[in-house]
Order: structure tokens, then sequence, then C-alpha cells
């Protein structure tokens, strides 16, 4: 029981799903709502709670030979996400796609940024490219593939999405803020510290139009002293994250002094990741100077959506501008070892 998505995945307005099976094991998943003969077309409305789907019976087959069945579904991280899940719970197999060479494929685009600059290797754009490279002077050269590698670290968001982990002492809102740039209330909010006892993760597109591009957002346990046995696992959770994030937005809490705990595992920051100091509606009651800290942002989460945009800017700034409209970037470290060969 095997399937694959055929459609790029990112946001878009259909998501197309293949599933190679037997009939029984098709039957199961969707019971009388499968069309009955090869080439037909049927509406599933039943099989699943989270959408409706349009079913294509592709192959016609004996009863214990594999069903190839292709499932439209209404676009959207959610649907795409709650399809996946339906499946993987149910024994089936995600395929890997990646066997095509070229990482630069389009049905690899995973944004509308990935998208844009996959569009400008096409036709053997980079190879041409590195041609016109090597018939430059030395300087000359040396000038072109340094500017080009200013932009290898976009070239690595696009290809693989970043994590971007939220981390700071419980109850300082993240899970709050999680599910409010999320637009969807996915990890579970409560006023009780230690409420997030595992990994919540959901794809977000950050930035606009055709420079928006996905990350992999990561909601996190609390950081504190505690002796109970499933609070120290979540956070041992929290700290292989740590350790395996692109980026992380420290969240902390105005009401409460960080503690010597967290300051220690802040210390390791990297020159990316952000501070943020929320619930700081009534001011700060500790000082962020006394703690060598010097928070981006300071505010309060209550101010909904105006606070995220404000999240998102500062984390968009840091990354610096978004490749330029009209050029060609290295994607992948292949990509980018062919141009420091030609620093030589």
């Amino acid at each position: 029981m095997k399937f694959r998505r055929l459609s790029a995945p990112g946001t878009s307005a259909l998501s197309i799903w293949q599933l190679e099976g037997s009939l029984t094991q098709l039957r199961a998943l969707f019971a009388e709502e499968l069309p009955s003969a090869a080439g037909e077309f049927g509406l599933c409305r039943r099989a699943f709670r989270f959408d409706q789907g349009l079913l294509w019976r592709r192959h016609p087959a004996p009863e214990s030979a594999k069903e190839v069945v292709e499932c439209h579904l209404h676009g959207g991280f959610g649907v795409a996400a709650a399809f996946r899940s339906f499946l993987q719970k149910r024994g089936w197999r995600e395929l890997d796609m990646d066997n095509d060479a070229d990482p630069t494929a389009l049905w690899k685009a995973s944004s509308p940024l990935a998208l844009r600059l996959f569009a400008a290797h096409q036709e053997e754009a980079f190879a041409k490219k590195l041609t016109s490279l090597r018939a430059l002077p030395r300087a000359q050269r040396r000038l072109a593939v340094e500017e080009m590698l200013q932009w290898q670290t976009w070239g690595q968001l696009v290809l693989n999405p970043p994590r971007v982990l939220l981390a700071g002492p419980p109850n300082a809102g993240k899970s709050s803020l999680f599910n409010l740039w999320n637009h969807a209330a996915l990890a579970t909010v409560h006023e009780q510290a230690g409420t997030t006892r595992d990994m919540v993760e959901a794809e977000l597109l950050v930035g606009q139009g055709e420079d928006a591009f996905l990350i992999r957002f990561v909601d996190s346990a609390g950081l504190e002293r505690t002796s109970d046995e499933l609070e120290l696992a979540a956070m041992a959770m929290t700290q292989r994250e740590l350790e395996q994030a692109w980026a992380v937005i420290w969240v902390l809490d105005a009401r409460v002094a960080p503690s010597s705990l967290l300051l220690a595992q802040m210390e390791q920051r990297r020159p990316w990741d952000l501070v943020l100091v929320q619930h700081a509606e009534e001011g700060m009651a500790w000082e962020p100077k006394q703690f060598q800290l010097e928070p981006d942002l300071v505010g309060d989460i209550n101010q909904g959506l105006a606070w995220t945009k404000k999240v998102e800017e500062v984390f968009l700034q840091r990354l610096g501008p978004p490749p330029p409209r009209h050029g060609l970037i290295p994607i992948g470290e292949q990509q980018n070892l062919a141009l420091r060969c030609l620093l030589d």
C-alpha cells in the first residue's frame, strides 16, 4: 500500500495524490465511494471528515493485483497534512519522489519563492552560467562568483525548508503565538504551565508574494527545572530540537525573569535567532540588560495578527533581502561547490 503526492507541496488550490494498492485495500479506505470501474470518477464525501475528494480509478486489474487511484483534494497545508495522516494511520507508506536528480525540478517547488528561483534554472541555465564564468578573466570571474554565492543561504532555504523552533519558559505564550501565526488552533493553550509536552509542527509561508517561502514551524515544551518525568522527557525533546533547528525564536515572559537554566540554553543562540518578550501589556517585571539580553521585540500577544506581523517582519529583516527577481542563484550544495571551485 503506497501513496505519493503528485502536485507540488506548499500552498495551492488543489492537491493531487496517487494511491497504489489492491482493490480490497482501496475499498477499505473508500468503501462504496470507490468508482466501480477503471476510468470512472467518483465524489468521495464520507471516507474522511476533513474534505471532499474527487476519485479517479485509473487502471483495471484483477482482484489481487495493484490498482491505481488518484484523489484530488482542495488545497491548503491543513488538508494535505490531514490526508497524509489519514493514510499513514491505516498503514499506507508514502513514496519519496526525490529520485529526480535535478534539485530544481519545478514540481519540487514548495513555495512561490522556490518556484521563482527554480524557474530560472530551467533549460540547463546553471550549466550554461558555469561555462560563461569560466570564460571570464580571473578577477572578473571571482567577483561574479562571490556575488552569486552571497545568495547560497536562500538557495538552501528553498531546497530544504528550515525548521524554526519556538522555545522559552512555560506559559510565556509560545503555543498562543504558534496558533496565531498559523491561523489555526494546532497547539493546546492553557494557563497552567507545562501544557505542551510534545512537539507540534506545521508548515508556514512567510514573506509576501513571489518572495514567500516555506518554513517548518515547531512549538516546544517550556524549559524549566522540574522532577516530573513527563516534563523531563518533553524538555529532552526540546533540547534535541534546539540542536537541530535552523533558527530559534526565543519567547520570554515579561512577568517572570528568565531562569538560569533558560539563560544557559540561550547562550548558544545564533546571530539570526530572535528574542521576543510577550505579556508586556503592564510593563516589564525584570530588566533585560541585567541578564545581558537585548530583545528584538517587546509587546503583547493580545495584539493578535498585528503582533505576528511584527514578529514576521523582524524575522525577515534578520535574513536580509530576498534574491533578486531576475537572477540565477545556486540551489543546493553541489551548485555551491561548483561555484567555489571557480574561485581558485
